[in-house]
């Protein structure tokens, strides 16, 4: 069985993203940024910065950045 990457949140700049990423990577949990630089740039065209992580730690990933934003 694959376990397929998912969006788990937007950003207008890579910074913010890189950081969220940090933090799940240091909780263990898998995850890389798409359209970085493009994203920055020009977030309508590109959707903007991306953070995706697996399908199985997408529910642990969303607890985890909500409990940090809280």
């Amino acid at each position: 069985m694959q376990n397929k990457t998912t969006l788990l949140k937007t950003y207008s700049n890579e910074t913010e993203a890189q950081l969220d990423a940090m933090k799940l990577k240091e909780a263990g949990i898998d995850c890389m940024v798409t359209n970085g630089f493009m994203g920055t740039l020009l977030p309508i065209a590109t959707g903007g910065v991306r953070l995706m992580v697996f399908d199985d730690d997408l529910q642990r990933a969303r607890q985890l950045l909500e409990t940090e934003e809280a």
